[in-house]
């Protein structure tokens, strides 16, 4: 049909159902025999679809994840979320989107779109009514650009690559709070963090992001042997979303170092080594 992907209700998110009618084949009752028919039936697919297509479906449940290539994220949107999912399972499946189209958006779009950045999400699944209204100012949609400009320059990281343990920050990072709908009132620290580690490469990509307006002074003490770093022999390059050029880090013996993350902007620090 001329598209590059095909999205199916549905399948990650319903509960199986119960079936008594013996004229199916299956076990009566509950069995793994729903997840083996959807299993049958997304192989098939595979099997029949061009190079480089793309089967998505609705929620995140595993035992669909063999056949799938992306997960709709929509309704992870309860207070403490960590992202253990991302974790276990990122470079096996990509997941995408969050509801953003219930609740007041400006700034549970922020922290959501955030939160999917260093999750390691594809961000988005807003529509353009939500993302154009009177509720969201210029500034919210200037940070989300940013922040889909962060997700694509260290894209190869997330999907090619492992989590690792997000940088633990030190100083005034205020709690942001918000509505993000669903009757879910969720608090996150003001700057998010995350790290990967792309596959086959001795490079690290650690992100750092203010969903605050104002501009924070944090630290942050860099352990190179927590991330398998050799501690004498590193580089570490800085981008900022708002800047178009790339700058060396210069490593304090102490490996403590002074972040200043100007308000709705992020940074991005690439560590390699031989």
């Amino acid at each position: 049909v001329g598209v590059d992907g095909v999205y199916i209700d549905q399948i990650g998110s319903s509960v199986p159902v119960p079936c008594l009618d013996p004229s199916h084949g299956h076990p009566l009752g509950g069995g793994h025999w729903w997840v083996d028919g959807y299993d049958q039936m997304l192989q098939q697919i595979q099997q029949n679809i061009p190079a480089n297509r793309i089967i998505t479906t609705e929620d995140n449940a595993e035992p669909y994840m063999k056949y799938l290539d992306g997960m709709l994220g929509w309704i992870w949107l309860k207070n403490g979320q960590v992202p253990a999912y991302s974790v276990v399972y990122g470079s096996a499946v990509q997941v995408f989107g969050r509801e953003n189209n219930r609740a007041k958006p400006n700034i549970s779009m922020r922290m959501k779109s955030a939160q999917e950045l260093t999750f390691g999400e594809q961000i988005g699944w807003i529509s353009p009514d939500a993302f154009f209204s009177k509720d969201v100012s210029d500034e919210t949609r200037n940070y989300f650009k940013q922040l889909v400009h962060v997700r694509n320059r260290i894209n190869s990281y997330i999907y090619a690559g492992q989590m690792l343990r997000p940088p633990l920050l030190t100083g005034n990072n205020p709690p942001m709070t918000s509505d993000w709908g669903r009757n879910n009132i969720v608090t996150t620290p003001s700057v998010l963090t995350a790290s990967w580690k792309k596959y086959g490469a001795n490079k690290i990509a650690f992100v750092f992001t203010n969903t605050s307006e104002q501009s924070l002074q944090l630290k942050y003490h860099f352990d190179p042997s927590e991330y398998g770093v050799p501690s004498n022999d590193y580089v570490t390059n800085q981008w900022e979303s708002s800047k178009p050029d790339d700058v060396k880090v210069i490593h304090p013996k102490d490996n403590s170092f002074d972040l200043s993350i100007p308000g709705l902007n992020s940074v991005v620090w690439e560590v390699s080594w031989k």
